[in-house]
């Protein structure tokens, strides 16, 4: 999964997707703020409505999925203990073969189009909070001011990213994982083993047993004779 997630124009969808995110958070956050000032209220909850539209939006449809496929594989990530080895590596071969369906066809132009539109109105809606007491309570506006900024600079890097490139090595990591599935997880050997949850680190025990040798074993009954010798 690290590996489609650090594909370059990957990475910089699932960081878009992340400070939108945060974005969305923070305007609900503090709408018992904005409360106090009619304007400040209207424009946030305009804002928010069109924000949440990434995930569904009429206008650029394949970056929306891109954004949704690229979620899931962050999301099955981060909770990959949560499932079955082989479980997880389906659900990660799924999101991977969805997301290179509508890669090639992201509407680049438009989702453009409209985060120059939002950016400018969130910047105003900045402004318009730093000149009200709610800088006393609250520090939203700049947290959206860093999160427009951290889409801005992806936006950035993905508008310069070589699609071609970044589609040939998401079907490289796709057929990897694939591969990994069919030749390693059905094997004999390992088929009961990755029935299992997946792990992504050892308990402390574990840890000590898989890291025991010859070097670092004190065996206590030869401790004892040493100490017994005059």
């Amino acid at each position: 999964m690290d590996n489609v997630l650090n594909i370059p124009s990957i990475a910089n969808i699932s960081k878009i997707s992340q400070a939108a995110f945060e974005i969305t958070g923070d305007l609900v956050g503090n709408e018992r703020y904005f409360r106090k000032y009619e304007d400040i209220a209207r424009t946030a909850e305009e804002i928010l409505q069109e924000m949440l539209s990434l995930d569904n939006s009429g206008d650029f449809p394949n970056f929306s999925q891109c954004k949704l496929f690229v979620d899931s594989l962050r999301s099955l990530k981060e909770s990959v203990t949560d499932y079955p080895l082989q479980i997880a590596v389906l659900r990660g071969i799924n999101s991977v073969d969805s997301l290179g369906l509508y890669y090639s066809r992201m509407e680049k132009d438009r989702f453009n189009q409209f985060w120059n539109g939002e950016y400018l109105k969130i910047n105003k809606l900045i402004n318009d909070l730093r000149a009200t007491d709610i800088v006393k309570v609250s520090s939203v506006a700049d947290r959206l001011k860093k999160f427009i900024d951290q889409i801005n600079t992806n936006l950035q890097l993905l508008n310069r990213a070589g699609v071609s490139q970044d589609m040939e090595s998401l079907e490289v990591e796709k057929q990897n994982l694939k591969e990994l599935h069919q030749k390693i997880f059905y094997r004999l050997n390992f088929f009961i083993l990755t029935k299992g949850n997946s792990l992504t680190s050892l308990n402390e025990t574990d840890s000590i047993l898989v890291n025991l040798s010859d070097n670092n074993f004190t065996c206590p009954d030869i401790m004892n004779r040493i100490s017994l010798i005059p």
